[in-house]
């Protein structure tokens, strides 16, 4: 850690500390009571709903086995630490979501500790306050799923990285261990297990001054990595079970949970058109790779080795295929690796022309620019997500993201510089800090992991909020600089106008929803409009309509229901109906498509079955979910037109309805 007293820029003023000091004990106060009051009033939502079941499995049989044969795998420590609570307790809503509340407490600490490598001692506490006062932070502590602890888990491998950065030897073993106790926590475990071969790609020049890599630790690497990729790779749900769907079932083609990029070849080649333009480009392309080979042999102004030189070739081969951000990318990540510190002002201007050309013949061929960075939804994806969820905060994310990019570049370009010990470790850390959320946001958008949903991307959250507050401190410094006698005074003023304004302005801080974080209106995200409510996670209310059920349904009555998770609530249930052409029915039919995975559950899926028992004289109870906030369940627009059926109940929230459906009304 660095102590930025010891920078030539203004120091921090001696009354911020205290102050940092006295609003990180409210925010503890604050963060501890909104995490855990009324923690298990409201239900499950969806996917705690799925993850209980499975704690129930091991309850049931010590494995999270479904009825019908296979496995659920996900969030499997978080698994076994909720059991014994759930025995315990005998309530699934608060022992579901004690440890995720408890991991998240864990996790400020941590962001401390890693903000004190970037920052001073008052700032670091400031983020610290911010992270326990986030209402995202606060409502996944209160989700029960794995998201809050796989976040500890991520920033505890970024701690050891920073660590491992400063010299310290330990940091060796905790790297592939803190991997391979990712793959018990979340199938994100790719990202933590990604940090442990930074040691591999550090420039030599920066690598002679750490400790010397030991011999263990590479296979050590290896075994956490088969290990990771035989968890991505095998489907535990299926393992050992019967085929799950019937054999008449067609996937819907655009059922698709995990695309890979489209390098989009296709357009590529109706785009050139004719012979002349294939061979333009491909004269372009064997141009600059020439010039690259010329600039190796010529040391004047080569690349400092073969290694810097790898990257920029490699950076040209995807400007061949037009991916222009994800070479810049490429290039900007081993910049702040220290690839390119002695690359000269020829070679640069060389590099420049010829991707420029390239650019060209591309802009030629597509007579567009649009196309030039080949993914429209690549990085705009994923900041399009969050914009239609919390437009403010996005743009202090990026902002963010944007001044310590900045600060990063020049941090390269002044790295020949003197300077003392602090602050050369602070960039050190700082660099390090930027290489790790780009290139874990780099895979995540290649990946293109469902964009629609912000919480794929919760546990590099820390990062991007840690980058807001170095941007506001930085900034603070440099305006402070003009004010000489009394900068530090003006720092520290502005610093906490700077964090004072992002608090409020920022989608994720709000004393209502803090105060009554337990409320109706919050724990049920009535308060948000749809994307804000998936960016919160939906929670419907499945347990009023249970229970209505439960008053109003006989014995010998049939009670349905294709709401997602209100069987959980719902005493004697039937049947669970999903029509095959809704995802949910290839995500939970299992035993060759005639049970529900999760709760053994026959299941329909054609509603000539359900007229079949009303026709039969039957009284069906049949339960519709999903229809809040804009959203409108399918089966209910059929079921809601049934001469027969009569709407008796509607949840608190709106989202699942009961219908009476029966001929002898």
């Amino acid at each position: 850690m660095v102590d930025s007293h010891s920078r030539h820029s203004p120091a921090t003023p001696a009354w911020l500390t205290p102050l940092a000091w006295l609003i990180l004990g409210f925010a503890v106060l604050g963060g501890i009571w909104s995490r855990f009051v009324g923690l298990g009033v409201w239900n499950l939502s969806l996917d705690e709903y799925y993850f209980m079941s499975s704690v129930q499995f091991i309850l049931d049989k010590g494995v999270p086995e479904f009825p019908c044969g296979g496995y659920y795998v996900r969030g499997l420590l978080q698994q076994y630490i909720t059991a014994p609570l759930l025995y315990l307790t005998g309530d699934p809503e608060l022992a579901g979501r004690l440890p995720t509340a408890v991991a998240n407490l864990l996790t400020a600490p941590v962001i401390y500790v890693i903000a004190r490598y970037v920052v001073s001692k008052p700032v670091a506490l400031l983020a610290a306050a911010l992270f326990l006062l986030s209402l995202w932070e606060i409502e996944f502590a209160r989700f029960a799923r794995m998201y809050a602890f796989f976040q500890l888990v991520f920033a505890l491998q970024v701690l050891w990285l920073l660590q491992w950065r400063a010299g310290h030897a330990e940091a060796f073993w905790r790297l592939p261990a803190t991997a391979l106790l990712a793959v018990l926590v979340h199938e994100g475990a790719i990202f933590v297990l990604m940090l442990c071969f930074v040691p591999l790609v550090l420039s030599p020049t920066e690598a002679r001054h750490l400790p010397r890599t030991p011999r263990w630790y590479w296979p050590s690497v290896g075994v956490a990595t088969i290990v990771t990729l035989a968890f991505q790779l095998v489907d535990m749900r299926s393992l050992g079970a019967p085929v799950r769907t019937p054999a008449d079932y067609v996937k819907p083609p655009s059922d698709s949970r995990i695309d890979l990029p489209d390098l989009q070849f296709e357009l590529v080649l109706n785009g050139l058109g004719s012979p002349l333009t294939i061979l333009a480009l491909a004269l372009i392309g064997a141009g600059v790779v020439m010039l690259v080979w010329r600039l190796v042999k010529d040391h004047r102004t080569a690349l400092i080795d073969w290694r810097g030189t790898t990257v920029i070739a490699v950076a040209i081969g995807l400007c061949l295929l037009h991916l222009f951000v994800l070479a810049a990318m490429l290039v900007f990540l081993f910049m702040l690796l220290d690839y390119f510190r002695a690359i000269r002002l020829p070679s640069l201007l060389a590099y420049a022309t010829g991707v420029a050309a390239i650019a060209l013949g591309w802009l030629l061929i597509l007579r567009s620019p649009v196309p030039l960075a080949n993914y429209p939804s690549f990085y705009w994806g994923f900041v399009n997500t969050y914009l239609a969820a919390v437009p403010a905060e996005t743009l202090w994310i990026v902002a963010g993201i944007a001044v310590v990019s900045l600060i990063g570049l020049l941090f390269q370009i002044g790295s020949t510089r003197a300077g003392t010990t602090a602050d050369t470790s602070e960039k050190n850390s700082l660099k390090l800090l930027l290489l790790v959320f780009l290139g874990c946001l780099t895979v995540f958008c290649l990946l293109n992991t469902r964009f629609t949903f912000t919480r794929y991307s919760f546990h590099l959250y820390p990062l991007m909020l840690l980058f807001i507050v170095v941007a506001v401190d930085w900034l603070a410094r440099r305006v402070s600089t003009l004010a000489n006698a009394r900068s530090s005074t003006v720092h520290g003023a502005l610093l906490l106008l700077g964090l004072g304004g992002y608090a409020l302005s920022s989608e994720h801080y709000g004393w209502r929803h803090l105060l009554f974080v337990d409320h109706a209106e919050y724990s049920l995200r009535s308060a948000y409009p749809l994307y804000t409510e998936f960016h919160y996670y939906q929670r419907d209310d499945f347990e009023t309509v249970g229970q209505k059920v439960g008053e109003l349904a006989a014995p010998e009555d049939v009670i349905i229901s294709s709401s997602p998770a209100a069987d959980y609530y719902i005493p004697n249930i039937s049947y669970i109906f999903h029509t095959q052409d809704d995802v949910r029915y290839r995500e939970t039919i299992s035993c060759r498509g005639t049970e529900h995975l999760w709760t053994g559950i026959p299941m329909l899926s054609d509603y000539d079955e359900v007229r079949a028992l009303i026709d039969a004289g039957t009284r069906v109870w049949f339960v519709t979910g999903e229809n809040s906030n804009g959203r409108k369940d399918p089966v209910d627009g059929v079921i809601s037109t049934w001469p027969e059926a009569r709407l008796v109940y509607e949840s608190i929230d709106g989202s699942d309805r009961l219908y009476e459906i029966s001929t002898n009304r």
